[in-house]
């Protein structure tokens, strides 16, 4: 079961706080350590619903830019942890016991 990791983006420094995260993350995921030369940078929304809020862009030393933690991991061939979310496993889906359908896969 994965692990929250999380950024302070309010701290100090922000931006090494995210790197941080991302390193922790490549690692979460069974890559190396990240290398000297990623950066990240923070943008602000300056309209419509969700402005004020930050988008946050990593870049690789070669310059190669992934909007998220997961999509910098798929680039290296990793598989994404999945982040914990949704109700707790006590709780009952929307669907009730058992869950929703699903196809099963026939074999040809």
């Amino acid at each position: 079961h994965a692990r929250a990791i999380r950024a302070d983006r309010s701290s100090d420094n922000p931006e090494q706080s995210l790197l941080d995260a991302l390193g922790d993350y490549m690692v979460l995921c069974g890559g190396d350590p990240l290398q000297e030369g990623w950066r990240v940078e923070m943008k602000i929304r300056t309209n419509g619903k969700s402005e004020g809020t930050y988008d946050v862009y990593y870049f690789n030393p070669e310059g190669v830019r992934f909007r998220s933690r997961a999509e910098a991991v798929r680039h290296y061939d990793l598989v994404p942890a999945a982040a914990p979310k949704g109700p707790s496993k006590s709780q009952p889906s929307k669907n009730g016991p058992g869950g929703g359908g699903g196809g099963g896969g026939g074999s040809k």
